[in-house]
């Protein structure tokens, strides 16, 4: 059997209805479409087995917000481990939620811990510091700069808040990190284990009160990224990619899809966009480049390039490079190579982002 999560077969709408007592359509789009909720199912490629709903509430609680099952059904011939897969992928969504705490029938109250194997410590930790940050940065726009951090741009008060909250997640892990304020926290290897984190990406579009700006982290060993996550603090909106574990945005599996816009970096005033392969003239500059590189991933945009100006910084790209990767989507630098994570926060490099843009000449 196979676990999906938000189905999006049109034959199975009405079967996922009804193990969940008759949801009605509204209902069941928002379970599909808000990304504090999840729908999970159990099928397998003749029927669906079984289904639960849940939404993370608000954080009222002193350790952190609670999920609440909303919804839970068996079909009357599901096979006996349906209702486990359902359990474990509740609590795991849950987390995911930057939940402390699941609750609901038939489960009870289940508290959810840091996560047993080293993946899903540092997905929860991430997805925790996240949530953190969306919550404390929000009136913060209008006071001064704090400094410069360590890849040279000024650090805004928003920025050094932010950067507190994730490490306050983050180093209880043990795993030296590289951010992109503060640079070193620890002592990170090149050849050994690290984390790369930008608790803001998208200052300037914050500082307006823009969408998109986002929350990223990666882990990197010897130079190739294992895991990563990403959190659009506007939407809600989670990209986690886990090393032979697949990709997926707020639950559903990522899939890129060619042909779409091509996304590019911010560019100076009266600076131009810069170079595009042959064959790509339909443009977006969201102002966070995390947002842009998980949009390639999940389907939104078609490609990300930046031929010109070396712009993407490590912290930039270690959490997108994760989802990518298991999203199969080519990432690769104008010589063709992928591109080879360092722990310098002043590292940067040009970047070809997508099946089609790989592929042509530069």
């Amino acid at each position: 059997m196979d676990l999906v999560t938000r189905v999006a077969i049109a034959d199975d709408v009405p079967v996922v209805r009804s193990l969940l007592g008759a949801l009605s359509p509204s209902a069941l789009g928002a379970l599909r479409a808000w990304p504090n909720a999840r729908l999970l199912v159990v099928a397998d490629p003749q029927r669906v087995h079984g289904v639960a709903a849940l939404e993370a509430g608000l954080a009222v609680e002193a350790d952190g917000r609670s999920a609440s099952l909303v919804g839970w059904g068996l079909g009357v011939d599901a096979p006996e481990d349906a209702g486990e897969l359902l359990r474990s992928a509740a609590i795991a969504a849950a987390a995911e939620l930057a939940c402390v705490r699941l609750t609901g029938q038939p489960l009870g109250e289940i508290e959810i811990g840091p996560g047993e194997d080293p993946t899903e410590r540092f997905v929860r930790a991430a997805c925790r510091a996240a949530d953190d940050i969306a919550a404390a940065t929000v009136d913060l726009r209008a006071l001064p700069d704090v400094g410069t951090g360590a890849d040279g741009a000024a650090t805004k008060a928003a920025d050094r808040v932010a950067e507190e909250l994730a490490l306050e997640r983050l180093v209880p892990l043990g795993i030296p990190i590289c951010s992109e304020e503060r640079g070193h926290i620890g002592d990170p290897d090149p050849v050994g284990t690290w984390i790369a984190v930008d608790p803001i990406d998208g200052t300037r579009n914050y500082l307006r009160d823009l969408p998109p700006y986002a929350f990223a982290a990666g882990v990197v060993e010897g130079g190739v990224v294992t895991t990563g996550v990403v959190v659009d603090l506007t939407s809600g909106r989670r990209w986690i990619g886990r090393r032979g574990r697949g990709a997926t945005v707020d639950g559903r599996v990522c899939r890129p899809r060619p042909g779409g816009p091509v996304a590019v970096p911010s560019v100076a005033p009266g600076a131009e966009v810069g170079s595009l392969p042959e064959g790509h003239s339909r443009v977006r500059m969201s102002g966070s480049t995390t947002v842009d590189l998980c949009r390639v991933a999940d389907g939104s945009l078609g490609a990300f390039v930046d031929l010109d100006r070396a712009v993407v910084h490590v912290h930039d790209l270690a959490g997108p490079l994760a989802v990518l990767r298991e999203a199969g989507v080519p990432v690769l630098d104008p010589t063709g190579r992928p591109p080879e994570l360092v722990p310098d926060p002043r590292w940067t490099t040009h970047l070809l982002v997508g099946a089609e843009v790989a592929a042509l000449p530069t």
